[in-house]
């Protein structure tokens, strides 16, 4: 790989697992790193290579122009940002041309060293309800929260799980059993159920494109290792509650903001244009008794969101870009790229169903980056 290359993956590593809030709620470290990435490539290009790239500049173009007509605040510039990076991150593969394991690696190395040197994981001890009172949830609010942790260390433990199975090596089997155990943990400790119930779909998934049964009962040999340990520190009990949404029928309230947030997308022109690119900015008590400030910004739901904020066409047009990103995972060549990648693609998937991370600043740099990665078998055709 070429110097320009290695030093694109270095900062991947930093910006994925060190990503503190600068300004918190807008700017995120991982954002300016990609944003700083973005520069390099495009300051790279060749004039020949930039003719090239007419056509998917003109796309680019016209959904920059989209969500400028369609602005309903400030904070929807932000949708700008994500296409710009999707972009960069697309031209890095298509000129580059990466291995995906250096990528998937770069990413597993940043988000379980992030884990360890800045403590976004709560203390073991709080596991349980305590895991709920504000002042154990400090620790992780650098990064974004505990939902966008648990996403990330989701989709980190399927990848060190993929590498044990592709390499035989049992050295390096067992090393791996480290960041899977302790991301694990980590993961629990979060008490995120969007980020638990990902993990098990992206475990379902893995185990369906590989046809085999192996890898689910190998993980659940370390799950139950971890259960083992933790168990004798916590009340499994409590957990157990948690994670099975027992007095909890909503999850923390999210079906009655999406009725909420349905009921009032009763206007035709609202219905085919959406309200426009921003948040939702709810100032009313959607959940009888509590009040609905923390779901103000956000439908927790990112298909939700689309269709609140773009409309019925918005909503057709992201279901086409995902259409026509499955279609070019199935151009991978590479069988075992194309499991995991796949894998990580329906995973995530689900995970919109939980909240709305492709609109989330905490996590727009590493969705753009996986996007682009899922595109990787059909850069060289089309943007979208």
């Amino acid at each position: 790989m070429s110097f320009l290359s290695q030093l694109i993956l270095l900062l991947i590593i930093v910006s994925l697992g060190f990503n503190y809030s600068i300004i918190p709620g807008y700017i995120y470290l991982s954002n300016i790193i990609s944003a700083i990435i973005s520069l390099i490539l495009f300051s790279q290009l060749k004039v020949s290579q930039i003719i090239d790239e007419r056509r998917n500049i003109t796309v680019l173009a016209f959904l920059i122009f989209y969500i400028l007509l369609n602005l309903s605040s400030f904070e929807g510039i932000k949708w700008i940002y994500l296409f710009i990076m999707y972009y960069s991150f697309s031209i890095y593969f298509r000129y580059l041309n990466p291995s995906i394991n250096h990528i998937l690696s770069a990413y597993l190395i940043g988000i379980f060293l992030g884990t360890i040197f800045s403590f976004q994981f709560v203390d073991i001890s709080l596991l349980g309800y305590n895991v709920l009172s504000n002042e154990s949830r400090g620790s992780i609010d650098a990064l974004g929260g505990f939902n966008t942790f648990g996403l990330l260390a989701a989709i980190a433990i399927i990848i060190a799980i993929h590498f044990q199975n592709i390499y035989k090596n049992i050295t390096i089997r067992i090393l791996l059993c480290i960041p899977i155990i302790f991301l694990l943990y980590a993961e629990i400790s979060t008490l995120s159920r969007g980020g638990f119930l990902t993990m098990i779909a992206a475990l379902f998934f893995y185990n369906l494109f590989n046809n085999s049964i192996k890898v689910f009962f190998g993980f659940m040999l370390v799950a139950l290792v971890a259960i083992s340990l933790i168990s004798q520190t916590i009340d499994i009990r409590n957990l157990l509650d948690r994670y099975l949404f027992y007095d909890d029928l909503t999850g923390s309230g999210r079906t009655e903001l999406w009725a909420y947030v349905l009921s009032i997308m009763n206007n035709p022109i609202n219905i085919l244009f959406g309200y426009g690119a921003g948040p939702l900015n709810i100032d009313t008590n959607v959940m009888t008794g509590s009040s609905i400030a923390i779901y103000a910004e956000s439908a927790h739901n990112t298909y939700l969101e689309i269709f609140y904020q773009f409309g019925i066409l918005g909503l057709s047009f992201f279901l086409i870009f995902l259409f026509n990103i499955s279609t070019s995972l199935e151009k991978i060549k590479d069988s075992k790229d194309k499991m995991i990648l796949k894998t990580i693609f329906f995973a995530l998937l689900c995970s919109m169903f939980f909240d709305s991370y492709f609109f989330s600043l905490q996590v727009a740099a590493v969705f753009s980056l996986f996007y682009a990665t899922f595109n990787y078998g059909g850069l060289d055709e089309k943007f979208i």
